[in-house]
């Protein structure tokens, strides 16, 4: 996995307060059961891994108390089958057993806060629970956060140190089957990856903006990051600024994935999940849905350039609300748009 390019970030005074939402959904019914005395979940888990944190080269604890603060991370996972995703817990040296379902999942995105700044780190990672299968080890994530990005991420196998740690904590159950979650490129014919902002393209990246700039909808953006902006219809034209150079474009349609937490009042995070339309080399710079969306729903999309089989990164946005009492600010997310008709979610 490239590590360096795509990886997005968003600070703000309030993140903190963000950012416990998040960590109060890592603590319901949804996420990682209570043990009881011996050790073992009251709901067996089904999926085992680790994740191993860096900061500026240093290990770090996910649960562990630093000078600039609390460092937390949270796992963002979905099924295809469903529109709502679940938020789940890590523990501080970045185990995680999870009680899920047998099934498709992906493994979306890591959510960290250090100090008063939350990260996201998109992974796309799917891997599969087979029925029957006692529990599944689906592989150990790196990565490295410095100067406010995600750099040296991968993913691979520690099936040897997983199983030990499996059996310390887990003595009476059967050892852990490995079936490594895959990285999911996403849709598109491609032969290279190039980050949106490297000077082939000639884009000028800023904040607010990484990619081409879209103009039907235009970007939503809030006080506390990008919105979903309402379209028309619900098979709506998709604008873009063109290219400062020659290439062709490619467009992308994901499903919304909702993850609620409840600390107080309700708060709905959503996240790309299955995609829906996906258009490859389109010469002008828009393209009309074919295939009607669902009404009343939420939908990201982006814009991506490509020059025979290769390809930029995909086009994201941001924001940033500097206000006497308030300052918000955000980077790398994903445009949005909802469309007319009754909300479902």
């Amino acid at each position: 996995m490239r590590g360096a390019d795509g990886w997005s970030n968003s600070s703000a005074r309030l993140a903190g307060v963000a950012f416990a939402l998040l960590m109060a959904l890592a603590s319901s019914g949804c996420t990682t059961p209570p043990r009881d005395k011996s050790g073992v979940n009251y709901a067996p888990p089904t999926v085992f891994g680790r994740i191993h944190a860096m900061r500026d080269g240093d290990p770090q604890s996910l649960a562990g108390m630093t000078m600039a603060g609390w460092f937390r991370c949270i796992a963002f996972v979905y099924s295809e089958s469903d529109d709502a995703g679940r938020a789940l817990a890590l523990d501080p040296d970045g185990w995680f057993d999870w009680p899920l379902a047998p099934g498709d999942y992906v493994f979306s995105n890591l959510y960290c806060s250090h100090g008063n700044t939350t990260y996201q780190l998109p992974l796309h990672l799917r891997f599969t629970l087979e029925r029957g299968a006692p529990v599944t080890y689906i592989g150990d994530l790196w990565f490295n956060l410095t100067s406010r990005r995600f750099e040296d991420v991968r993913w691979d196998s520690q099936f040897a140190d997983a199983g030990a740690e499996f059996a310390r904590r887990f003595p009476s159950r059967p050892q852990p089957v490995e079936r490594i979650a895959v990285f999911d490129g996403g849709p598109g014919s491609l032969s290279y990856v190039r980050s949106i902002c490297a000077p082939k393209w000639q884009i000028d990246c800023g904040r607010t903006l990484q990619g081409l700039e879209p103009v039907a909808p235009p970007i939503d953006r809030g006080m506390n990051g990008l919105g979903f902006a309402p379209v028309a219809s619900v098979t709506p034209t998709l604008k873009w600024k063109p290219a400062p150079v020659k290439a062709r474009y490619d467009v992308v349609i994901w499903e919304a994935v909702r993850f609620q937490a409840a600390i107080g009042e309700r708060r709905t995070v959503y996240e790309p999940g299955r995609v829906v339309a996906y258009a490859e080399g389109l010469e002008e710079p828009e393209f009309t849905v074919t295939d009607a969306l669902k009404p009343g729903t939420k939908y990201f999309w982006s814009i991506r350039l490509r020059e025979a089989g290769e390809v930029s990164s995909w086009s994201r946005g941001g924001h940033l609300t500097f206000l006497v009492f308030y300052t918000s600010s955000s980077s790398g997310q994903w445009f949005g748009f909802e469309t007319p008709g009754e909300t479902r979610r």
